[in-house]
């Protein structure tokens, strides 16, 4: 074979994992999936088979068949596990090697290599040779023993086993170096029976051994006695393999059925759980265990006991909630699930437990038993079947604890429940009752268990029982009504019938007995309140239908009396502070009946004043009830919302119940709800017919107006002014589109975005050119729609003509324009010609004349000066704009006037900051009021005092004062500039100056104001706004500047 690579054939079944293993060696492979391919495969070019354990007929099947062919073509048996059972079978039946997969591909390398391809010694060519290869390989244990019991050979697998290499083992006595002294006598009759040539020799014998290291195992031991052909018996030959694992499985599995037992006694889940946890710590040797229970309310693996190795670790419980991975998995899909690695994390569990291998195993529904080991890979298959042996027996004593606990709380409800419950066996006598159904029978409960049902309930009742039995299908109930008692003292009853579970000690029938006479006179009273409440609501429409308060409060009276069958009964309305009868019943004799009673007196008073209803069995034990008839017991009184009140009596005590409290309220609320429908039909037909007439006499002209889908306006109604102002008759313009009408063609596009902005909901005004049939004219119109702020189709448009006021307003204009530019044009002239003719005259008596018109015609150019600044603010926006500074202004006016008059002393007292709530002209106004006062003065060294401070009686307001020394403002003038006095030509102010200095204060939303001063003089203020800075900053700080200084001198 030297030269050429090594041929393998491989017998696995398709899909076999082991394929790939074999694949991947330096070998030339065939694979056979089974025997008969195998031997179709096997050809002389074949070195070697490897077969598996799942090759049907089984490996050892194959290996003849192939022995048949090629007697000494190698076979290894490739195995998944390692078993010591096959091992044995296979060297028997002589396989040349036994390799678990287990092991690795290496180890099958190996084992080939050294059959097909031995790196020395000689090759195997003979049944000898190959025989010794089996006996140095094989995976068990070899002894060969001599006639007098003394080991002659000794294998590889020996020496593993036992510790003793053959040099050492060779030579002695086998049971005297293999066997523990309190065993020795019983093996020692085994071995005698082995070495005897009739001896009877078992063909397994299982015994405890002892290794070179003192350690203490358990072997199967297979013996075969070797003789000559003569029948010597010249030794015997022992596979052995240690099956002290096994063996302590078996021990296990025996401790833990033995636990199964004491499980039983064990009834709180959490008891077992400390049983289970403590079973692992001792029996399975696991130190890291424990078991969670599911929590369903808070959906989380509870722990319910662990080892003290994992209490160890847990300051707190560790809940492990769905996102826990592995737990979780094992839990819902209730499968075992094994890690070999990095358990701590894949399981959720504290990472200070260093888990690196892990077994969770689910128990049902209760939760999951874990184990846990700090070594990578430290379960295998035992430690797996363990766990689940253990988990079985743990979910059935939980199971039964749950059990028992669900049947301790049903027969608790049985006890506690208000129904009779009892069972009958199949022969139908009583095995179970409770106290309930005894006392239903009349029977004591002793005396009802055993009796037969017969004895105890009537005839007619059992044979109905047996029929609904008869009926029943599995895991079915019936129900059925029934009847026990004679004549009055017949008691209606429901009955509930079942067959008793599989699971229940006997066969036989569970009955559930339910008193429901009570029940029965509910379903009744019910039908007939249905009735009274259908026959209440068509009374709300009959009240729908009345058009006026009296048939309202009549027709309340009627309803109750054929309704809710009240015999007396009576309504009152609320008139001021009284309460008027409006409606009494026929049963009522009206001369005893006061009709009218102040609100504040008797049980209707307190009725209609707290808004309560009051039912009262017995008059005369209540002191607010103070019926006029004394005769009557009982009253029910309700409130008519804040209409009214409603009564009834009866003559008999408790004769109203909370059912006619509750209808009575129900015909009240229809009542409130008519007679509120009424008062609204009342009130609008009066604004209707206020607006009516408010539509018609408006003086302007009105149109209603509803707007198509194209926005145009459809004339609805037009009042008298509109048809006297517009010309059109109303017969005329009705139905019709309004802008058709009034519109000129060249303003339809202005039309046409106020008919749009109004069917917006906005509110429209503007100075419009319309069309009459007289020609066009000037109208301010406003645009109302009827819906504000949102889509509307329906319009109100208001006219007011203004023609004549524009026509006006323009001539006024014209003619001011004209005036003042004429004016002003004039005095310049005449000025410049009385300077040159100062400059004639100058030096004569005729230059005073010459002076005066100088100084005339200056007067008169600084009035039309000053009545363009009049114009000015009265055409400007009336919306201040501010702020300004008072005190940036009041310094400006005295810096242009100190050089005007030098003579005059100017002080003010002003605080740092002053912003007032006005426009620019407020400065121009501050100025003039300065230079009034100095102009007007009449002392040869004026003194002009400007102070500014906050007014006391409103904080938001600032006082701006000009006080001087000069002759005063007369009183005349001070009631024209109030418009306290009319202006006629012989009243009229001195000079605009202080007119639009009122004008600008006024239009600032302020004021001004006259004082006198002392000793001489007078003081005028200007009350003006506050800018909102200003504001705040006063009232964060109260700080002035007085320093009372002259600017100017």
């Amino acid at each position: 074979m030297t030269g050429r690579t090594t041929r393998v054939l491989l017998v696995a079944p398709p899909g076999d994992v082991r394929t790939k293993t074999v694949a991947s060696l330096p070998w030339s492979v065939s694979t056979a999936p089974d025997a008969a391919s195998a031997l179709d495969e096997l050809d002389d070019e074949t070195d070697c088979v490897v077969a598996t354990e799942t090759v049907d007929g089984g490996p050892l099947s194959l290996l003849k068949s192939i022995r048949e062919q090629r007697p000494t073509l190698p076979f290894f048996l490739l195995t998944e596990d390692g078993d010591e059972a096959l091992a044995s079978r296979a060297v028997a039946a002589g396989v040349d090697g036994y390799v678990p997969a287990s092991a690795g591909p290496e180890v099958l390398r190996e084992r080939v290599a050294d059959v097909v391809e031995p790196t020395s010694g000689p090759t195997v060519d003979s049944e000898l040779d190959r025989l010794r290869l089996v006996y140095e390989q094989a995976p068990l244990a070899v002894v060969e023993v001599d006639a007098d019991g003394h080991i002659t050979a000794w294998n590889a697998g020996a020496a593993d086993i036992f510790g003793y290499e053959p040099a050492a083992a060779i030579g002695e006595h086998a049971v005297e170096l293999l066997v523990p002294p309190d065993e020795r006598e019983a093996v020692r009759a085994v071995s005698e029976a082995a070495l005897s040539p009739d001896g009877d020799v078992p063909g397994v014998n299982v015994n405890r051994n002892v290794t070179a290291d003192g350690e203490e195992l358990t072997c199967e031991w297979y013996n075969r006695t070797l003789t000559d052909d003569d029948g010597t018996v010249l030794g015997a030959l022992s596979f052995v393999r240690d099956v002290t694992d096994r063996v302590d499985r078996r021990e296990t599995v025996e401790s833990l059925q033995a636990m199964t037992s004491e499980l039983v006694g064990v009834e709180e889940p959490a008891h077992v759980a400390d049983f289970v946890v403590e079973a692992a710590r001792t029996v399975l040797d696991q130190p890291y265990a424990g078991v969670f229970f599911h929590d369903e309310t808070r959906e989380v693996l509870r722990p319910v006991s662990v080892t003290g190795e994992v209490a160890d670790h847990f300051e707190e419980p560790t809940l492990l909630d769905p996102s826990d991975g592995v737990a979780w998995r094992a839990f819902r899909e209730h499968e075992t699930v094994v890690i070999n690695e990095d358990a701590t994390s894949k399981s959720g569990m504290l990472g200070t437990l260093a888990l690196e291998s892990a077994i969770v195993v689910p128990l049902g529904d209760h939760g999951i038993l874990a184990f846990g080991s700090r070594s990578r890979s430290a379960f295998d298959r035992t430690d797996v079947h363990m766990a689940n042996i253990l988990a079985s027996t743990t979910q059935a004593a939980l199971d039964r604890s749950t059990r028992e606990r669900d049947l301790e709380r049903h027969q608790t409800i049985v006890e506690a429940a208000g129904d009779g419950v009892f069972a009958l066996d199949e022969s139908g006598r009583f095995r179970a009752v409770n106290d309930v159904m005894a006392g239903m029978t009349g029977y004591e409960r002793e005396d009802l268990l055993g009796r037969h049902v017969d004895e105890v309930l009537p005839d007619e009742q059992v044979e109905r029982g047996r029929e609904e039995l008869a009926a029943l299908s599995d895991g079915e109930t019936r129900t059925f009504e029934l009847e026990i008692g004679e004549e009055e003292e017949v008691v209606e009853y429901e009955a509930t019938i079942a067959g008793l579970p599989a699971e229940t000690t006997f066969d036989g029938t569970a009955v559930v007995v339910r008193d429901i006479s009570e029940r029965k006179r509910m379903e009744a009273e019910l039908v007939a309140q249905k009735r009274k409440i259908e026959a209440l609501h068509a009374i709300a429409s009959d009240l729908d239908d009345c058009e006026t308060r009296e048939e309202i409060w009549t027709l309340t009276v009627e309803a109750a009396e054929r309704v809710l069958d009240f015999d007396i009964c009576c309504v009152d309305e609320v008139v001021d502070d009284f309460l008027v009868s409006r409606a009494l019943s026929s049963e009522v004799e009206p001369k005893g009946y006061s009709d009218r009673v102040p609100v504040t007196q008797g049980l209707a008073g307190k009725t209609h004043r707290t808004g309560r209803s009051f039912l009262i069995d017995d008059v005369t034990a209540d002191n607010a009830a103070e019926p006029q008839d004394r005769t009557y017991r009982s009253l029910l009184s309700v409130p008519v919302g804040d209409e009214g009140v409603f009564q009834a009596v009866s003559d008999e005590v408790g004769a109203f119940d909370q059912s006619d409290l509750e209808l009575t309220e129900l015909l009240m609320t229809h009542v409130a709800d008519a007679l509120e429908r009424a008062s609204f039909e009342t009130e609008l037909k009066e604004e209707r017919d206020r607006f009516a007439a408010l539509f018609q006499n408006v003086p302007d002209p009105v149109v209603y107006a509803v707007h198509d889908e194209n926005s145009s306006p459809q004339v609805v109604e037009v009042n008298a002014a509109f048809e006297q102002v517009f010309g059109y008759d109303a017969d005329e313009i009705v139905g019709g589109n309004l802008d058709e009408f009034i519109v000129p063609p060249d303003r339809e596009d202005e039309s046409e975005h106020v008919n749009e902005r109004a069917n917006h909901g906005e509110l429209v005004e503007g100075e419009v050119k319309r069309r009459t049939t007289d020609g066009l004219r000037d109208f301010l119109m406003t645009v109302v729609p009827v819906d504000l702020d949102e889509a509307s189709r329906r319009t109100f448009g208001v006219y007011t003509d203004i023609t004549e006021r524009k026509e006006r307003q323009k001539r006024v204009e014209i003619l001011n324009r004209v005036l003042r530019h004429d004016l002003r044009n004039g005095m310049n002239i005449i000025k410049g010609s009385a300077e040159m003719l100062g400059g004639v005259v100058d030096g004569t008596t005729a230059v005073g004349y010459s002076e005066t018109i100088i100084d005339r015609a200056d007067d008169l150019i600084g009035l039309a000066e000053k009545t363009r600044a009049v114009e000015r603010t009265l055409d400007r926006d009336r919306t201040a704009t501010g702020p300004v500074n008072v005190r940036e202004g009041v310094s400006t006016s005295i810096a242009r006037l100190s050089e005007q008059y030098p003579a005059a002393e100017f002080t003010t007292d002003l605080p740092e900051s002053a912003q007032v709530r006005a426009d620019d002209l407020l400065r121009t106004a501050i100025f003039h009021v300065i230079e009034n006062a100095v102009e007007h003065n009449d002392t040869d060294e004026p003194e002009i005092h400007v102070s500014a401070s906050r007014s006391e009686t409103d904080p938001d307001v600032l006082q701006v004062s000009v006080a001087d020394n000069g002759p005063g403002i007369p009183e005349p003038e001070r009631a024209l500039l109030a418009e306290e006095q009319e202006i006629t030509q012989l009243r009229h102010a001195s000079g605009l100056g202080l007119w639009l200095v009122n004008w600008v204060v006024t239009q600032a939303g302020g004021r001004l104001s006259f004082e006198d001063n002392e000793p001489r003089g007078t003081v005028v203020t200007l009350h003006v706004p506050l800018a909102m800075s200003s504001v705040a900053d006063e009232r964060e700080t109260d700080g002035r500047e007085s320093n009372g200084t002259t600017l100017a001198e």
